[in-house]
């Protein structure tokens, strides 16, 4: 596991009187095997230092508690993290059930985990048939979510009746949020569409905070029929490294934590985003298509109040080229979400 490089910057709180920092250590107490350490003083006010990751560190979010001396012998508190991502998805169906997950729940319907008339990946795909559907898959190891970007599935709805009221749902564990992929106020597939369409859904849209590990996922809905879906997988939240972003920030006190408007727009090779923080917090800037799958990742983690400015060249996660048309860029904090629309012109 690489050591984590550790860089604090101090700074004076609005309205009080500036005093040097004479120190800063780091200690994470809910993390067995991470020593304390002291953080070296280094240039404009910086200190860095570095954090040896234990091999058996657990997956996901870690605090780490800030203590700050300064030179008039006061202690000052403080409270950052970070968050140790898997390499690879947790795969729940892709050629069957995966041996770590276990179907649980099942009304209303017939599952077949190794369907082949209608496959969107590998050699086989589940088939459901029934007059509505409820399928619960559960494990007994607990995923994560704070290392998980998102839940990712392909369906393909056939010729199925969707009811009057037609609804295709998802929801985690004891369901706080359901996610409507149909039945919302903007369907996520088209259902007169007998075809493959993949559906991403971001874990923040599940409404548990980012902080709770996944043990049951839920899909449910009123399709009348047979269809199929294949390669349900939690993504990896690990930033990726085909996308090309450069970010700024200045030292300021904004007044409202915000989403700015991208410039230019249209754009073609690169275009600026800005956006504010009024206070530190964790931050999400992700660009989706109009079909709610996220393509780009350009901000993720913990970031100081300040103004910052978000260069993306248009490309998506593989690190190819994005097609031209309109993206969805989404900022969201602990207490903020807005959402812009960008022009992409290749």
């Amino acid at each position: 596991m690489p050591d984590l490089q550790i860089t604090a910057r101090t700074e004076p709180l609005p309205g009080a009187a500036p005093a040097p920092i004479a120190s800063v250590s780091l200690s994470a107490p809910n993390t067995p095997g991470l020593s304390e350490i002291q953080l070296t003083a280094a240039e404009d006010g910086q200190f860095v230092g570095l954090v040896e990751i234990p091999d058996d560190i657990i997956l996901g979010r870690h605090a780490l508690q800030v203590l700050l001396e300064d030179g008039n012998g006061r202690t000052h508190q403080a409270t950052t993290g970070f968050t140790v991502y898997p390499q690879d998805d947790v795969v729940i169906t892709s050629d069957g059930l995966d041996p770590r997950w276990e179907q649980t729940t099942l009304l209303s319907a017939q599952v077949n985990y190794e369907a082949t008339d209608e496959v969107f990946a590998g050699s086989s795909a589940i088939g459901i048939d029934g007059f509505g559907f409820n399928v619960q898959w559960s494990t007994t190891d607990p995923v994560p979510a704070s290392a998980y970007r998102s839940l990712r599935f392909a369906i393909h709805p056939g010729y199925t009746d969707p009811g009057p009221r037609p609804a295709i749902n998802v929801y985690l564990n004891e369901r706080p949020t359901t996610v409507k992929v149909v039945g919302g106020a903007v369907p996520l597939i088209d259902l007169e569409k007998a075809e493959w369409q993949e559906v991403e859904i971001p874990m923040s849209d599940f409404g548990f905070g980012g902080d709770f590990d996944i043990e049951h996922v839920v899909f449910w809905g009123t399709l009348r029929g047979s269809f199929h879906v294949d390669e349900f997988r939690l993504v990896t939240g690990a930033p990726s490294r085909g996308t090309a972003v450069l970010e700024e920030r200045q030292q300021t006190q904004p007044t409202n934590s915000a989403l700015g408007r991208n410039y230019p727009n249209p754009f073609n090779a690169e275009t600026i985003i800005p956006f504010e923080l009024t206070e530190a917090a964790d931050v999400t800037l992700t660009v989706f298509n109009l079909s709610g799958q996220g393509v780009a990742d350009l901000v993720q983690g913990f970031r100081l109040a300040g103004t910052y400015h978000a260069r993306w060249d248009g490309r998506g996660e593989d690190g190819h080229h994005l097609a031209s048309g309109t993206y969805l860029l989404r900022l969201q904090t602990g207490t903020l979400t807005q959402t812009r629309k960008l022009l992409l012109l290749r």
